[in-house]
């Protein structure tokens, strides 16, 4: 699926771009609260070790999922290796030459008169 560019305004064909961005960070069908009112969580796939569900406080379920909110003002996407910010080799490989490397070999367009091209 390809998501789109931050400043793409949503049509209305876009209904899964709509889906994608209001989904919820946990399903609210495998949430429910046990007799003596904890957090149970039941997971979609059984662990390793057959764990089929979890059990939470209510407040540490709570900070758990306000764990999920990204800060304010923090990009998202992190880049590793040669696309990482301080990589020496990043300048030769953006578009766009950003990196602390060397700058890519810019290239210049040589004009020459017509008479001089060869036919």
């Amino acid at each position: 699926m390809l998501l789109p560019a931050a400043g793409h305004r949503a049509g209305s064909g876009d209904r899964c771009v709509c889906r994608y961005i209001t989904r919820p960070a946990v399903s609210e069908k495998r949430l429910s609260l046990t007799e003596h009112g904890q957090v149970r969580y039941s997971l979609k796939n059984p662990w390793r070790d057959g764990t089929t569900h979890v059990i939470f406080e209510p407040l540490d379920f709570i900070a758990r999922l306000a764990a999920l909110i990204p800060k304010p003002r923090v990009n998202l996407t992190r880049f590793h290796g040669v696309f990482a910010p301080n990589s020496q080799h990043r300048a030769l490989i953006t578009p766009a030459g950003r990196g602390k490397g060397p700058r890519p070999p810019t290239t210049r367009r040589i004009e020459r008169p017509l008479s001089t091209m060869p036919p």
